[in-house]
């Protein structure tokens, strides 16, 4: 009522013989000649209401205005009608319409050879037409819906969020419950869109507008809580910038990701099914491994934002089992489980070591695995502006075992439990500082075997781990020094162990194991 329009609807026809096509209306060639629609259905005559038009021609066109201008519907004193008519009717007729029910064949003789027995009618709206203009539509109170569309976009591009770097990845986008390829997301200019993404490893999206302009939109909070933890992105496209003419994706890269990664658990003894895992409690998360190359960690996070992410660590390049195995060793920390090979679900470390030990009896080794890949999720740190915030509070079992690049690493305030075999075979370290809040360590924490130097040394603050009197941590195995704070009680493991000589660091009483 509040606008001039005009609609288009075309009635068409197809006539079957049986199952074959015999005439299409909308068809210029390969119809049976000598037949016409006419001859065997009319409309009737109210079929389309007073204000339709017929096109007058052959076309089947019909038009919804006034008057013969077929270009738009006067407002005027009109008020809103129905399309059809509410009687409105097929009328099927025609001389030769002949079957029984107990005569074969039947149906609309065409000639001697040709009957119609099966027909469809068509009635289709293929067009409903304003012709206000803009500024008149909005005075109106209408809006003019216009959509981003990116399958029309000058370029469209997925990255890393750290350098940029080109993404051969395919992503699907799900927009109001339905899904559909990145490349061909459609959303309406104006409006706030949340597009998921069948990915947990998007963190922006960024739009680039006709006026050079551009916007980025980051992953939201709401992703982490969500039942697939998928990634999810609230676009709002300004209409104000001109069109969207391009899109960047940022990805988070794992090949990037040089932080550590965290579990909501820690195991603090044993192996196998004997393993006892204690669950942290809410808001509380243990470092479960490391993805970086850092020979200092002096600065190990206790309070930061995390997000779900999936990982792809590829072991490479190896040209024999050995080698597989070297390799293997060396980035296994890195590894959250469950994690996949080849499609194949390992639940833990136990699980996935006999699989990697096992092969080295396959002969065909080289053949089966050219490379290999391991995919897994992973707790890791935040680097959009969203995330869960967490406490950090323990080290896991394994976190850092056989890391060959650590020399020395600080326990900061805040963490109080050690995993099982956390810093195993880190046979590079040279210097340990366990923090005052330490109070439980786990067999194997620090069995440190060592490399080119004469062992560790250790510096406690940890009034509990000063005062032990009994341990399998192997705190003191392969010690060549321990400085413990004057003022802690020490206890009969390190006593036992250790003789108490002249320390060289302030405000510490040094030990050195004994022969």
């Amino acid at each position: 009522k509040s606008v001039n329009f005009y609609a288009r609807v075309k009635l068409s026809y197809k006539f079957y013989n049986g199952e074959t096509l015999l005439y299409d209306s909308n068809a210029t060639t390969g119809n049976v000649e000598g037949f016409k629609p006419s001859d065997l259905i009319t409309t009737s005559a109210n079929f389309f209401g007073t204000n339709w038009v017929d096109g007058g021609g052959a076309d089947g066109y019909y038009y919804y205005a006034t008057g013969t201008t077929l270009n738009k519907f006067e407002k005027g004193t009109q008020t809103f009608v129905d399309l059809f008519a509410t009687d409105a009717k097929f009328v099927i007729e025609g001389e030769g319409f002949k079957g029984s029910n107990d005569l074969e064949g039947g149906g609309f003789v065409v000639d001697e050879t040709t009957s119609i027995n099966k027909i469809e009618v068509y009635l289709t709206l293929e067009t409903l037409q304003g012709d206000a203009t803009a500024e008149q539509a909005k005075a109106l109170g209408w809006k003019i819906s216009q959509k981003v569309d990116f399958s029309k976009v000058d370029e469209g591009k997925i990255v890393t969020s750290v350098n940029g770097d080109p993404v051969d990845e395919k992503l699907n986008v799900t927009i109001n419950g339905n899904q559909t390829k990145l490349e061909e997301v459609k959303f309406p200019y104006g409006e706030e869109t949340v597009l998921e993404f069948d990915s947990k490893n998007v963190e922006y999206v960024e739009l680039k507008y006709s006026d050079n302009t551009t916007e980025k939109f980051y992953e939201l909070e709401a992703s982490e809580i969500s039942a697939t933890k998928n990634s999810q992105i609230q676009v709002l496209a300004d209409e104000s910038h001109g069109t969207v003419k391009g899109y960047i994706v940022g990805w988070f890269s794992d090949s990037e990701y040089t932080g550590f990664a965290f579990s909501n658990t820690v195991t603090m003894s044993g192996y196998g099914d004997d393993l006892i895992t204690e669950t942290l409690p809410n808001g509380q998360i243990a470092i479960a491994g490391y993805f970086g190359s850092a020979t200092n960690l002096t600065n190990l996070p206790t309070s930061l934002k995390v997000k779900t992410r999936s990982f792809k660590l590829k072991i490479e390049p190896y040209t024999s089992w050995m080698e597989f195995i070297d390799l293997f060793a060396t980035k296994e920390s890195m590894i959250q489980y469950p994690c996949y090979v080849n499609g194949t679900k390992y639940d833990d470390r136990d699980a996935l070591d006999a699989w990697a030990y096992g092969l080295e009896e396959d002969a065909d080794f080289m053949t089966k695995y050219p490379t290999i890949t391991i995919t897994f999720d992973a707790i890791c740190e935040a680097t959009g502006i969203g995330g869960d915030k967490k406490t950090v509070t323990a080290i896991n079992g394994m976190a850092f075992y056989m890391n060959k690049t650590l020399t020395s690493v600080e326990i900061p305030e805040g963490i109080t439990k050690i995993g099982g075999s956390a810093f195993e075979e880190c046979s590079f370290l040279t210097t340990i500082r366990i923090s005052s809040t330490v109070t439980e360590l786990a067999a194997y924490c620090f069995h440190v075997k060592p490399g080119d130097s004469a062992g560790p040394e250790y510096v406690i603050d940890s009034a509990a781990v000063a005062n032990l009197t009994e341990s399998e941590s192997s705190l003191v195995w392969y010690a060549s020094k321990l400085y413990i704070k004057s003022d802690l009680t020490v206890g009969a493991y390190i006593t036992g162990s250790c003789t108490k000589g002249t320390s060289d660091k302030a405000g510490y009483d040094m030990y050195t194991k004994n022969a």
